[in-house]
């Protein structure tokens, strides 16, 4: 059960690793500035979830600020472990 639990959160963290690079190499060759882009957190409610993804869920923010996680943790995707200090 460990064991498909840590496979299923690498996979999830390498998806959105990918997924962010990609988008960013996209907005640069096609020209899209970020600023005219939004992002949403959106996560699986299928009883699996953190209680922190949760709360997270539906939060909108302009492409590249981060989430920002009841935790205290201020995340860019699903798997980040990049460490941001908090909004003022």
């Amino acid at each position: 059960m460990r064991s498909e639990t840590v496979a299923r959160t690498e996979s999830i963290k390498t998806l959105s690793e990918a997924q962010e690079l990609a988008f960013s190499q996209f907005a640069r060759e096609a020209d899209i500035s970020p600023q005219d882009v939004e992002q949403a957190w959106n996560t699986t409610l299928d009883g699996r979830e953190r209680a922190t993804h949760e709360a997270m869920h539906g939060q909108v923010r302009p492409y590249g600020v981060p989430f920002d996680s009841p935790s205290g943790a201020r995340l860019a995707y699903p798997g980040d472990r990049r460490r941001r200090p908090r909004r003022s």
